[in-house]
């Protein structure tokens, strides 16, 4: 899938809105369009401090998820 377009969230502290498409045949060549919205979390930490070298931070989730075919 490719990006083409992107949007804040409506609240802070939530990753963006994404409308994205396909970029060729394979598994998504029946999908038209998808979208990512009604996000909730999933921003970084603003930093790393604190954290050892090579640790994981995973941040959690949740939005919608528009699938036009």
């Amino acid at each position: 899938m490719q990006k083409v377009e992107e949007v804040d969230a409506p609240a802070p502290g939530n990753v963006k809105w994404l409308r994205l498409q396909p970029q060729s045949a394979g598994t998504t060549s029946g999908v038209k369009m998808v979208y990512r919205l009604s996000t909730v979390g999933g921003l970084a930490p603003a930093s790393c401090e604190g954290r050892a070298a090579g640790e994981v931070v995973t941040v959690g989730y949740e939005a919608q998820y528009w699938i036009y075919a």
